[in-house]
């Protein structure tokens, strides 16, 4: 489901784990039963203004930190921000990745993933950098070209706060998969796991589809605290979104 080590959640989520099994056994859960299970591992993270804010670091009793994820956001949007400033072969040249033209679509993913997503180097780290992976991919799903990924890429039409909020959605996703898939294959099996879990995935993307851009993102320093803000307020009305 993307994120594949073993994990467990923390000792103190007992009566979100208990919630999570006996839902799983579900063909089909309400709108109301999934967001309070996407509600219940943000509260276990400390809550929204805490993974907004990165106040509590993976401390104990949370299943991680939303500071790595932030940290891919913001290099995200400082890149996407320069391909509508200057296109993206410039953009690409000033971001380290080389001239990527008539590279493969595979080729450029890849190449993007790795200077946009940074390392793996913990399991925080780990679900950031699929979640932007999962995002490239939805994004660039219908490109087959360099000139696709450029069009696409540099259209007026795209916009930059959703996409931010569909790279959170796709990071909450990583956590709940990470968390909870290898009991859920444990208690329900692997079918039913993976079941269960593509009806999370696809009530969070749902909920973040063709939202409107609540500000201008035009002229944000994405690498100074203006850009840091930015994306802690994204993060937040992400999370809200779901009644976090």
């Amino acid at each position: 489901m993307g994120t594949s080590a073993p994990y467990d959640a923390p000792p103190n989520w007992g009566e979100l784990k208990s919630e999570v099994t006996r839902l799983a056994h579900e063909a089909n859960l309400t709108a109301p039963q999934l967001r309070r299970l996407i509600q219940g591992v943000v509260r276990g993270n400390g809550g929204r203004t805490e993974m907004a804010s990165g106040g509590r670091q993976g401390a104990a009793g949370s299943a991680g930190s939303a500071a790595p994820a932030r940290d891919v956001a913001s290099r995200f949007a400082s890149f996407i921000a320069d391909v509508r400033q200057n296109g993206f072969a410039a953009a690409a040249e000033r971001a380290g990745l080389g001239d990527l033209t008539g590279k493969s679509v595979g080729d450029i993913l890849n190449t993007l993933l790795d200077r946009l997503g940074g390392n793996a180097s913990s399991i925080d780290d780990a679900d950031a950098r699929q979640a932007l992976s999962d995002l490239q991919q939805e994004l660039l799903a219908d490109a087959q070209t360099f000139e696709e990924v450029q069009e696409i890429l540099s259209s007026d039409t795209l916009d930059l706060e959703n996409l931010l909020e569909r790279f959170f959605g796709h990071y909450i996703f990583e956590q709940f998969s990470r968390v909870f898939y290898e009991r859920l294959v444990q208690r329900v099996g692997a079918q039913q796991a993976v079941a269960f879990l593509g009806q999370i995935r696809e009530f969070i993307q749902s909920a973040l589809a063709n939202r409107a851009a609540e500000r201008d993102l035009s002229g944000i320093d994405w690498g100074g605290p203006q850009g840091a803000n930015v994306i802690s307020e994204i993060c937040s009305q992400t999370l809200e979104v779901f009644g976090a």
